[in-house]
């Protein structure tokens, strides 16, 4: 029908609920029931849509801000919550200071 398959899977996970919601209601046979929520989920064929880094495209990204000026710290942070956290533009620029978890390392 078009979709893609993690829309179909998720619209079998609701009919096998479904199924065997109505076989407990006494509406369907149980065999019948577990026949049909046993349908297999369709296979993503791992196709990725979009622009993607390489691993070095990255590293040279994230090594190009000069991390000697204030402006630099703060494009490199950017960049890092790009790359690091996979978030979108929009993710981004929405970021509230007072909302980001900071994790102190101890080494």
């Amino acid at each position: 029908m078009g979709t893609a398959p993690s829309s179909t899977n998720v619209e079998l996970a609701a009919l096998r609920r479904l199924f065997r919601k109505a076989a407990e209601a006494g509406l369907l046979d149980w065999g019948k029931a577990e026949a049909a929520a046993g349908v297999d989920n369709t296979r993503s064929d791992g196709v990725r849509v979009g622009n993607w880094l390489t691993p070095e495209q990255a590293k040279a990204l994230l090594l190009a801000p000069d991390e000697n000026t204030l402006k630099g710290k703060r494009d490199g942070a950017l960049l890092g919550l790009f790359v690091g956290c996979g978030l979108r533009r929009a993710e981004l620029v929405s970021l509230l200071v007072d909302k980001i978890q900071c994790a102190t390392i101890a080494g």
